[in-house]
């Protein structure tokens, strides 16, 4: 039988054996070590310290923070004590506790770690400018500290100061070259400063630096996205999830792709994983909105649309959840719609409002500026406010898009399909007198939508595609208030299309000059719902894969009776659309339809 080595008498020699078997990674041993002497000496300080920030190293963050606990009871003055544990409990999910504990080690000894320390703290308590002024702090007592640079970038990514964010990341990694997480950190903004091929540099330097980090390979994939390289995406993806098969993030951006491939199954099989992974992830909650709603699986997907309502911040000001009107009677109440989204879906929507007040409701109405003129005919059944009118009084309030879920809505039962806007008569009579006579047939044509659109790459064209179309025996006229810088030398040598921009001042004005034309020809944008709600006749460009209220593989819509749907057949494929069109021209040529 082998003899067990005396125990050491000294606990010097006790606490020095720990540190060294510390040192050496060997952690359980260490740790047993250090508790010996703590059974001998409970206020050890030294010993205290190094268990807990041995017990950090092994994750064990709770009884970390009781150890580091003991220690500032033992010896308060000592700002070490006081920051290690202020890790501790931030760690442990107690940040104000932390930001207590930081703050009194930074009273008896300022220095720039613990300000970074300050400032992660204050991010988790979602108070992102102090946030920053700690980093700032960080940064003023030492300038060549990288982690602060990093990090005030990150905080400075929040407000969307990303031209100072990607300077402070840049100002990161020009102390530290090899630091992976600056480089990282750089995709970010120079994504949001539309930048992709930079961001996907820098994705490459940190995965150069740390290849097995899945949060890389996601934002990699992030990058591929933006450059429209969608099967290399994927794999950058794949590779994320590979390495994290939780990961949630990336499995919704490897649906997003799936989904631009025409992929569907296995887009919403990857939706499925990734809200298994995590529950309250909006992002995949929405997404299988879409998807559902592109299905015309109606009943499903308007609950489940409700989570587009997470994605973003509340709105200004927040509105109470638990006041939502969700069809229940409201007489004797009074309802207010708030707009949410783009211009074209207060159009679409609008319907619903018109229908309340035309069912005796008392509803107030907010909508975009522009759009004011045009929906004041809702007026008087429905008070209708512009930008800065605060609503009156209300009982109950609805989110736009929320109504077709209040009104269970069906692809049956979508209300005034047919139509339920119209032009201002004193507006048609000036475009009337500006057009002259009818002769020929008289088209609308609008071909791009608004540049800041996320989607407007796949769903804009450039007017040079639309040429096959100009051959025909009519009148065109431009629908659009402007001509992009990129499309004006097409447009101008084309000579064959009217532009009325100066006198389109709203979209009263719009829909005077829409009403005008016998056909509306239009990529999907707003002008396409305006000509929907006219009761117009009206042909819509859609991309491979289209937003959700067109739903798939229909020539049709149930929003708008008058309306047809010329679908790409690839992705980016615009030749083939508009030869569809072209020829669908030809068979109609009196186009009053």
């Amino acid at each position: 039988m082998t003899s067990q080595p005396p125990e050491p008498a000294d606990l010097a020699d006790l606490r020095d054996r720990g540190v060294a078997l510390h040192r050496a990674g060997r952690l359980d041993e260490a740790r047993d070590l250090y508790q010996q002497v703590l059974r001998r000496d409970p206020n050890r300080f030294d010993v205290l310290l190094l268990l807990g920030q041995l017990l950090m190293q092994m994750g064990a963050v709770q009884p970390a923070a009781a150890v580091l606990t003991r220690a500032t009871q033992v010896n308060p003055g000592a700002p070490a004590a006081h920051g290690l544990l202020s890790e501790a409990l931030h760690a442990s999910g107690r940040p104000e506790e932390a930001l207590a504990s930081v703050d009194r080690a930074l009273a008896l000894q300022p220095n720039a770690q613990a300000w970074v320390n300050r400032g992660a703290i204050l991010v988790a308590l979602r108070r992102p400018d102090e946030a920053l002024a700690s980093y700032e702090a960080a940064i003023a007592l030492d300038p060549g500290l990288a982690e602060a640079h990093n990090n005030r970038g990150l905080a400075l990514m929040g407000p969307g100061r990303f031209e100072e964010a990607l300077a402070s990341f840049e100002a990161a990694v020009a102390l530290k070259p090899d630091y992976a997480e600056a480089h990282h950190s750089r995709a970010a903004p120079l994504l949001a400063l539309k930048r992709p091929a930079d961001a996907l540099e820098a994705c490459d330097r940190a995965l150069a630096l740390r290849p097995g980090e899945p949060g890389y390979h996601n934002s990699r994939g992030l990058a591929l996205n933006a450059l429209r390289h969608y099967t290399e995406a994927l794999a950058a993806y794949q590779r994320a999830i590979a390495l994290r098969a939780d990961f949630a993030e990336a499995l919704n951006n490897r649906a997003l792709v799936l989904v631009k491939l025409g992929r569907q199954d296995e887009a919403m099989a990857s939706l499925e994983a990734a809200i298994a992974a995590r529950p309250d992830y909006a992002a995949p909650r929405f997404g299988r909105a879409v998807a559902w709603l592109l299905d015309g699986r109606f009943d499903e997907g308007w609950r489940e649309y409700e989570w587009r309502r997470r994605r973003g911040p509340p709105p200004a000001p927040p509105l109470d959840d638990a006041r939502q009107w969700r069809g229940e009677d409201l007489a004797g109440r009074t309802l207010y719609v708030h707009r949410e989204q783009g211009l074209g879906d207060t159009i679409q929507f609008a319907r619903y409002v018109k229908a309340l007040g035309e069912g005796g409701a008392r509803v107030a109405f907010s909508v975009q500026g522009p759009l004011k003129p045009l929906l004041r005919q809702l007026e008087p059944a429905v008070a209708v406010l512009g930008d800065g009118e605060a609503p009156p009084p209300f009982d109950v309030h609805c989110p736009l898009l929320s109504l077709p879920l209040a009104f269970g809505t069906t692809p049956e039962t979508i209300p005034s399909p047919e139509g339920y806007l119209r032009a201002d008569e004193a507006r048609t009579a000036r475009f009337a007198a500006r057009l002259g006579p009818r002769g020929r047939p008289r088209v609308g044509l609008a071909w791009s939508g608004n540049p800041e659109h996320d989607n407007d790459h796949n769903r804009s064209i450039p007017f040079r595609l639309l040429g096959p179309l100009l051959g025909a025996d009519a009148d065109f006229a431009c629908l659009q208030d402007a001509v992009r810088p990129s499309d004006t030398e097409a447009f101008t040598s084309a000579g064959r299309v009217g532009f009325h921009g100066g006198e389109l001042k709203d979209f009263a004005d719009t829909a005077a000059l829409v009403a005008m034309m016998d056909l509306v020809i239009t990529v999907d944008t707003s002008l396409a719902h305006l000509a929907g709600a006219l009761g117009r006749p009206v042909w819509i460009l859609l991309p491979f894969v289209p937003d959700w209220r067109w739903m798939r593989d229909r020539p049709d819509s149930p929003w708008y009776a008058n309306a047809r749907l010329f679908r790409q057949p690839r992705i980016g494929d615009w030749d083939s659309v508009v030869e569809a069109v072209r020829r669908e021209m030809a068979i109609r040529l009196d186009l009053r339809l």
